[in-house]
């Protein structure tokens, strides 16, 4: 499963939601709400259940995650993840601004791949 390659490849710490997308057809639903929670709550995971169709839970869904990611970079700045400074003082003349900066963790490989770039993966 992909919960046991993400546990044995990551190192850093991630946050994780299980999505039930379709909830609009419920008359073809395969898994029950309860086994889906009970799944998500055991690997330590968000649930949410969406409708792309009806856009259900599709805004709390990512909403909630974004939140989850800010509170584990704020309780761990240096735990890898990315820092991103939205700093709204940016002069917006400039086209290749868009009003902040991405900033990458340093890089963590030790060996390059046949084209010579270096991955962190």
């Amino acid at each position: 499963m992909l919960y046991e390659e993400l546990k044995k490849n990551v190192d850093t710490p991630i946050v994780m939601c299980l999505v039930g997308n379709k909830n609009d057809l419920e008359e073809s639903r395969e898994v029950n709400v309860k086994d889906a929670q009970e799944y998500a709550d055991s690997i330590g995971a968000l649930f949410h259940e969406t409708s792309a169709l009806k856009n259900v839970g599709v805004e709390e869904a990512f909403l909630q995650v974004a939140q989850q990611l800010v509170k584990l970079y704020e309780s761990s700045p240096n735990s890898g993840l990315y820092s991103i400074d939205l700093d709204q003082s940016s002069s917006s003349q400039n086209p290749d601004s868009s009003g902040g900066s991405f900033q990458l963790p340093p890089d963590k490989s030790s060996t390059a791949n046949a084209a010579g770039s270096k991955c962190a993966c």
